[in-house]
């Protein structure tokens, strides 16, 4: 179980350069509880590891359980919004 606020904290852990966006709490996924980071990155590695540091962060800088770890940072594939298909317009 994830401690209440946690999204507040991995905020905090966050740094300007990170350019995290948001947090998101999945605290019942199976196997792990999962903390979705919406940031912006040029390369979907470099999104990977900026997320797998800011978790690193918020683990070494706030009490949390001694034998929590960051197990992985995955992320979906997402379009950038300039390649995002044209909304359907409503016939003339």
């Amino acid at each position: 179980m994830l401690p209440d606020g946690i999204e507040g904290l991995v905020c905090a852990s966050a740094q300007v350069a990170d350019r995290l966006e948001h947090v998101v709490v999945h605290g019942r996924a199976r196997p792990y509880p999962v903390l979705g980071l919406y940031l912006v990155a040029e390369r979907a590695e470099e999104a990977r590891s900026v997320a797998h540091e800011v978790c690193r962060r918020t683990l070494t800088g706030h009490a949390m359980h001694p034998e929590w770890e960051v197990v992985g940072a995955e992320l979906p594939v997402t379009p950038s919004p300039d390649r995002w298909p044209e909304p359907d317009r409503p016939p003339a």
